[in-house]
């Protein structure tokens, strides 16, 4: 009689216990499949996110500095977000000082103002033709990328592409056309340079 009533407190003890243990082992469950699923998320906006980033690399791109090894300007666009960069002495303290999403419009526009001034035509280099009349001549550097891919380079030392035809150089003093398409990069206003109209058909 003593051992019936051992083994059934027994049973019994044993399933209060298990009766005890069920939320808790529903609730470790359903935190396990939320954690599960977390993970999948995270993972998936990471891949999201690096497809992104390696579409934005692969896409259209633009790069534009100038200056001398006291002070210099960089300008950057990928994809649609322009950024404007200031760099110190001898390429120290580079610090991103503005950036600019453009709109398609402006985007297209910037495109296209770079087609109208001839860029594709400037030529690799730029050099003067003569002693240079000043001891801190600027140097500036342009590229662009389509499609991830370098399609066209130029640079420039105290020379410019002429006005009347950019294969041809103009020594020390910047030209509109040239002022022009740095004008493309400078997203305020107040900061673009003073420069004669494009005519029509004028590259």
């Amino acid at each position: 009689m003593t051992l019936r009533l051992t083994r059934a407190s027994g049973t019994l003890g044993k399933r209060l216990q298990d009766f005890r243990l069920r939320p808790l082992c529903a609730l470790m469950f359903f935190m396990g499949r939320f954690l599960a699923r977390l993970i999948l998320l995270s993972a998936a906006l990471g891949l999201i996110s690096c497809r992104t980033a390696d579409k934005e690399e692969e896409g259209d791109s633009a790069r534009y500095s100038s200056g001398d090894s006291f002070f210099s300007v960089e300008y950057i666009l990928k994809g649609a977000r322009l950024s404007q960069y200031r760099i110190g002495h001898n390429g120290a303290n580079r610090k991103r000082v503005s950036t600019k999403k453009l709109t398609p419009e402006e985007l297209d526009a910037f495109w296209k103002g770079l087609e109208d001034n001839g860029v594709y035509r400037w030529r690799r280099k730029y050099e003067p033709s003569g002693e240079i009349p000043y001891s801190h001549a600027a140097s500036w550097d342009m590229t662009i990328h389509k499609g991830g891919k370098l399609v066209h380079r130029t640079w420039g030392y105290a020379a410019y592409p002429s006005d009347a035809d950019p294969r041809k150089t103009t020594s020390f003093e910047d030209t509109d056309c040239f002022r022009r398409v740095v004008n493309l990069f400078e997203t305020d206003p107040r900061n673009r340079a003073k420069v004669a109209p494009l005519k029509t058909g004028h590259e």
